[in-house]
């Protein structure tokens, strides 16, 4: 039956993902013992369920035919936080150039670390001033 319902996900992969695309997204990122996935995000992945433009990318909630294991939420978060221990608080939202785009949930704030270390080169209060700033900055 999973294995159904999995197809079926596939299937219905648009421009969006529906609240049942992100309940299972967050039910796989528990299971795993991964941060939750914040509010304003997961409202942003409903609107078009993952992003890539000018080398910035921002994760969706699948792994369909369109949206590859590559730029999916839940498995690029078990990778990041099976490598990246110091940043286990982290929900692992996106990448560009040599950056990542995090939500710290200790700190409650949209974060842009470069990969390798675990201070913030910048922070944001919300996600959409992050994608504006990657929208602006990153080419």
């Amino acid at each position: 039956m999973a294995k159904k319902k999995d197809e079926e996900r596939r299937v219905r992969f648009g421009s969006y993902a529906t609240e049942e695309d992100m309940d299972y997204c967050r039910q796989s990122m528990a299971v795993k013992s991964l941060p939750a996935i914040p509010q304003e995000y997961a409202n942003f992945v409903k609107s078009c369920n993952g992003y890539v433009r000018r080398g910035v990318i921002f994760y969706g909630t699948n792994q369909g035919e369109v949206l590859e294991k590559e730029n999916d939420l839940v498995s690029n978060n078990i990778d990041f936080a099976k490598y990246n221990k110091d940043l286990r608080h982290c929900v692992l939202l996106g990448r560009a150039n040599m950056d990542y785009f995090l939500y710290n949930t200790e700190a409650e704030r949209y974060q842009i670390v470069e990969r390798g270390y675990v201070s913030a080169e910048e922070e944001f209060d919300t996600f959409a001033g992050m994608l504006n700033y990657a929208n602006r900055n990153y080419k």
